[in-house]
């Protein structure tokens, strides 16, 4: 955390400002798997990848604040849909003029494409390097399996809100399984070979509880019991 708190101090403060007070303040009104604490996990996971490959810090600061605005934040996704957010905040991002304060438009560009890019179910690859960055930075947020179950809880109480605890459970447990497993897909979605080599450990423990229905079940009914999984 201390190499993260130093790299922030790296950034633009005139930026850092701007973003603080009018773009990471939306994220207060996301749901619980996409607030305060997800963009702020993003936005280190990707100064870290960014100082590992001597990219423009600012940028990916600025990639990383912006990645999720278009979650309930565009005129034609007033059901907060999650489906084309990506979208929604690359758009977004172009039409925010005071980045020009701060950047080239071609630099903007890279930025909103970036924001689109970061999607997990993206066809084909990030059209550049920051592209990759925000998408394995978004995978990093949440994978200590405790993380996993509660935001994958916050997730169904938001958009499954119908679902019983025990549809929840199966629920839960089937995605995990099938993302984070020993046959998951998502340690081989990340793009970069720097985002494997932070995340291996994380993934290794994650695979050991999701590996077995007990010990999983035990660890949710955990978090249940100790009011970490909440409506």
């Amino acid at each position: 955390m201390d190499f993260n708190n130093k790299l922030l101090k790296l950034i633009s403060p005139q930026l850092k400002r701007y973003i603080e007070e009018n773009i990471i303040s939306l994220y207060h009104k996301f749901d619980k798997a996409h607030n305060i604490n997800h963009v702020d996990k993003v936005i280190k996971a990707s100064l870290e990848l960014a100082q590992i490959l001597s990219k423009n810090l600012d940028i990916a600061y600025t990639i990383a604040a912006y990645h999720d605005i278009g979650l309930g934040f565009f005129p034609h996704n007033k059901k907060k849909s999650r489906e084309y957010h990506h979208k929604y905040s690359k758009i977004l991002t172009e039409q925010d003029t005071t980045l020009k304060e701060f950047f080239s438009i071609e630099k903007i560009k890279i930025i909103a494409q970036a924001c689109h890019d970061h999607r997990a179910s993206l066809q084909g690859t990030p059209k550049s390097i920051y592209g990759k960055i925000i998408a394995d930075a978004d995978r990093i947020d949440g994978l200590e399996i405790k993380e996993m179950i509660i935001r994958c809880w916050n997730y169904t109480i938001s958009y499954n809100p119908e679902l019983s605890l025990d549809q929840r459970y199966k629920e839960i447990y089937s995605h995990l399984k099938e993302k984070y497993g020993d046959n998951g897909y998502a340690y081989n979605s990340f793009y970069l070979k720097e985002s494997k080599n932070i995340v291996k450990e994380e993934i290794k423990n994650s695979q050991r509880i999701l590996s077995c229905n007990e010990n999983f079940k035990s660890l949710f009914n955990q978090l249940l019991a100790e009011k970490k999984l909440l409506k």
